[in-house]
């Protein structure tokens, strides 16, 4: 079996960065809610 490891650590990297953005908008819309 070859090792790939490139793709898997960019997916992992999109996907920390995706989770990340998507942590930071549901924060914004909860203080947005709770300030509103």
């Amino acid at each position: 079996m070859k090792k790939v490891e490139q793709p898997q650590s960019n997916r992992v990297k999109i996907g920390l960065f995706l989770a990340s953005l998507i942590v930071g908008v549901a924060l914004a819309l909860a203080s947005m809610f709770s300030l509103g």
